[in-house]
């Protein structure tokens, strides 16, 4: 049985709009508008490339019953609600209005005579050659973006659905049509790029068609370090990278990351700062993943060392409860 999910979007005192998801899938939006006590009005536009003909007669029922409640619950007399089964062709944003504007408001032009139009024709040959995509924000806010992705032919390519943390961006990219590994990369780098690099320093993104994992992305921001720290992670096995996640005052939360081992952290680390002389751990999945302990407690000197000054850090390796390592390390900051 599938799991359909009505997700609003935006609520007013007049009406709501809002995505339809199929397992956690966009498969389509809705607008209601209504009076009360008089008229519901609205569309449901149901992606046809995400959505087969013989899922959607189970879609179908859900949302009339949908419809059907919030009419009852407006208590309008009426229901007018248009149902569209397609693809998209185009989904306008602010800057394409603003550029709509700016064109009508420019002074009057005479037919383009034949140079113009063939230096337009040669442009766009070059574009489509080089793979030219557009990125659209279906829906934002501080903490989740979720995307659409359209070619030069405004063909819907690929969804996003990015979780957005404190340095980090994890999400999942699923593709309409099986992309080649230059069509993975170029959208990774699309993604990647509507990003402040200044903030984000760690990208972990997974690529999927047909409910099949193709594969893992997983990115650092490495221009973000200053050059004295970036010689001196470079210097250090570049598989491990250690991100802030939590900050509770006196007690600092870590994620490592090992590239070879995926999207998933391989250990966590916790740091109480309640005193110069630091205490901590660090709790590995496996106790096999700790093998490069010098190492990673290294990268974590690095990030502790922008935190604050300090004598000493006590820190404890383990795994499953068992302690598998102690270190204690005297203050020598490393920059």
């Amino acid at each position: 049985m599938a799991k359909l999910i009505i997700r609003p979007d935006l609520k007013t005192a007049g009406g709501e709009t809002g995505d339809i998801l199929l397992n956690g899938r966009f498969i389509g939006s809705f607008t209601l508008v209504y009076r009360e006590n008089d008229r519901v009005s609205g569309a449901v536009q149901l992606e046809k490339k995400s959505l087969p003909a013989s899922v959607k007669e189970e879609v179908e029922p859900f949302l009339i019953n949908y419809i059907q409640s919030f009419t009852d619950a407006v208590n309008a007399a009426e229901c007018s609600v248009i149902v569209t089964y397609s693809p998209y062709e185009h989904i306008v944003n602010a800057e394409e209005v603003e550029m709509a504007d700016e064109t009508d408001e420019a002074e009057e032009w005479d037919a383009p005579d034949s140079d113009h139009t063939a230096e337009a024709e040669l442009e766009a040959e070059d574009r489509a050659a080089e793979g030219y995509y557009e990125l659209v924000a279906v829906k934002e806010s501080e903490e989740f973006v979720h995307y659409h992705v359209y070619n030069e032919e405004e063909e819907w390519l690929v969804e996003a659905f990015l979780d957005v943390g404190q340095n980090i961006v994890d999400g999942e990219i699923h593709w309409v049509a099986p992309p080649s590994e230059d069509e993975i990369d170029d959208i990774t780098e699309l993604i990647v790029s509507d990003f402040d690099e200044n903030l984000i320093d760690h990208f972990s993104l997974r690529h999927y068609y047909d409910k099949g994992l193709l594969t893992t992305m997983e990115l650092d921001h490495e221009s973000l370090l200053p050059d004295d720290e970036q010689e001196m992670e470079n210097s250090l096995n570049d598989d491990y990278s250690v991100f802030l996640v939590r900050d509770d005052g006196d007690t600092l939360t870590y994620e490592i990351y090992q590239k070879s081992h995926g999207g998933l952290p391989i250990g966590t680390a916790t740091v109480d700062l309640g005193s110069r002389q630091l205490t901590g751990f660090i709790d590995f999945r496996e106790p096999d993943l700790a093998k490069d302990s010098e190492e990673i407690a290294a990268l974590l000197l690095n990030e502790l060392d922008k935190e604050q000054d300090y004598d000493s850090l006590s820190l404890t390796m383990l795994s499953k409860n068992k302690t598998i390592e102690e270190m204690f390390i005297e203050s020598t900051p490393v920059h």
